[in-house]
């Protein structure tokens, strides 16, 4: 359907004539050299002549075969993988450019699971390392799988490494953009002190929170570690017993005088550490990464 039908018919006469062409040269090129045998060759300079010119009539008509065969070939679009169309992009007996997109093709078997692995645990964790992958929308039926890949490169931003993780999707449940939950096992436990992911203000500078002292707000650079939907492990930058604010710190500014009140109240919403900056201890050998990766 990328050409229209007047052009593919176009295209079979014209193999057609080429054809009919190539063929009357070999006969023209077969009489010649009949002739040729026939009259003393040694003696007859104008049949080597036309032997020459027979031979060079055939190579041209075998080579226009060549090229309308392969102008053919080209009316056809191969997809370079397997896979379930998953949109067209042209109607049949539209025009398509060059660089236009025809079809998007989704490769669903197997299919990706995209985790990110905090720089602090990236020693411990190699292709190979073993994975239960929970789906909430499958009711978080437990999959055993192994990491496939790592990114040999740090997100500056995550301070996090990329890895893919490889699942068998032959009947098609598992479907691109679904939520998991990874959990990569062979992690040795350790304490850490984890603040809720809502006290984070990202800026050019790294991921930062807003401390009260005083009733003065303090902004604080944070190195973190394990990164969850809903708790942050911070590696550097706090200590347990700190005051964090937790609502409406993109307001605020070093050194912005702040009123302390009880949690839930719309004036200065800020939360202790006994809540937010307690010790998590890691009981086992797993510890759970990135609620909210995506299959893609």
């Amino acid at each position: 359907g990328a050409a229209t039908k007047q052009a593919a018919d176009n295209a079979k006469d014209a193999v057609t004539n080429a054809q009919l062409k190539y063929d009357a040269s070999v006969q023209a090129y077969q009489a010649a050299v009949a002739t040729f045998e026939a009259t003393n060759p040694n003696g007859n300079p104008a049949l080597q002549k036309s032997i020459a010119v027979a031979a060079d009539g055939v190579a041209t008509a075998q080579a226009n075969i060549n090229l309308t065969q392969t102008q053919i070939e080209e009316t056809k679009i191969l997809a370079p993988v397997g896979g379930v169309v998953a949109s067209r992009d042209v109607e049949v007996g539209g025009y398509a450019g060059a660089s236009q997109s025809v079809a998007t093709i989704v490769q669903v078997d197997p299919i990706k699971v995209a985790v990110s692995i905090p720089e602090m645990l990236i020693s411990q964790v190699k292709v190979g390392s073993p994975v239960k992958i929970g789906i909430s929308a499958l009711s978080n039926r437990a999959i055993d799988a192994q990491i496939s890949r790592i990114s040999p490169v740090l997100d500056p931003n995550a301070k996090s490494y990329s890895a893919e993780i490889d699942l068998d999707n032959t009947n098609g449940t598992i479907k691109p953009g679904m939520v998991v939950t990874a959990t990569i096992g062979g992690l040795t436990p350790h304490d850490a002190l984890e603040i809720p992911a809502d006290a984070l203000v990202q800026t050019p500078d790294g991921a930062k929170v807003f401390t009260v002292e005083n009733g003065t707000a303090h902004q604080h650079l944070l190195k973190l570690g394990v990164i969850t939907s809903e708790k942050v492990e911070v590696v550097s930058g706090l200590k347990e017993g700190d005051i964090l604010v937790t609502a409406g710190q993109e307001l605020l500014g070093e050194g912005a005088k702040v009123n302390i009140s009880e949690k839930g109240n719309s004036s200065g919403n800020e939360n202790s550490a006994n809540e937010s900056g307690d010790k998590a201890g890691k009981s086992g050998t797993d510890q759970k990464q990135d609620q909210q990766n995506k299959t893609k």
